[in-house]
């Protein structure tokens, strides 16, 4: 983590054995949105952001088998992936689309 992440209010953190996909639905809620994300040592390592300058669209996918469709329709409607991980049997993979204007 970085003392000056350039997000303009807070980041939030979870160390977890499974995703916690409830923990960060509450917290999109108060719109955070998935930063950066990472798997080792059987522990999920989620960060999320408030006021990091993306749009409300928050697309994730979490999947036992790599998303490859799910990753190229994303694409085309101008997201971007933020983060990816793969913690057996799961990829983890977080995409974000940039406020315009």
């Amino acid at each position: 983590m970085s003392q000056d992440p350039g997000y303009a209010d807070t980041q939030v953190y979870f160390i977890r054995p499974y995703l916690p996909e409830a923990e960060i639905k509450q917290f999109w809620n108060e719109g955070y949105h998935i930063t950066s994300l990472a798997y080792g040592d059987n522990q999920w390592v989620v960060i999320i952001s408030q006021g990091a300058g993306y749009a409300d669209t928050r697309p994730y996918v979490w999947r036992n088998y790599f998303p490859e469709a799910e990753l190229q329709e994303y694409w085309t409607t101008g997201h971007h992936i933020t983060s990816l991980a793969y913690g057996d049997p799961q990829w983890a993979v977080v995409m974000l689309q940039k406020q315009r204007g």
